[in-house]
């Protein structure tokens, strides 16, 4: 199962307000864009690491949640990524 991690990184004395997308295997780290909110802040980032690194994959149906332990935190996986018992 593929699943890509998101994570609000704030500003330092050098860099801004930036998102992070891990997929476990490749990241990459943007930007904050102000102009966007919330989930679409996080799907931007995804979007970046899928053109970068997976520019055949299909992620106009992924599924998301947010970490309750860290409120700065995404998960987003496929639908098609199940886990069968």
């Amino acid at each position: 199962m593929i699943a890509i991690t998101t994570k609000y990184l704030p500003e330092t004395k050098t860099l801004g307000h930036r998102i992070r997308a891990n997929s476990g295997y490749y990241s990459v780290t943007i930007p904050l864009d102000f102009t966007k909110s919330g989930v679409d802040v996080h799907y931007a980032a995804v979007k970046a690491l899928a053109e970068k690194y997976y520019p055949t994959w299909d992620i106009s149906t992924l599924y998301y949640g947010t970490d309750v332990k860290d409120l700065g935190k995404f998960h987003f996986c496929f639908p098609y990524s199940v886990v069968k018992a």
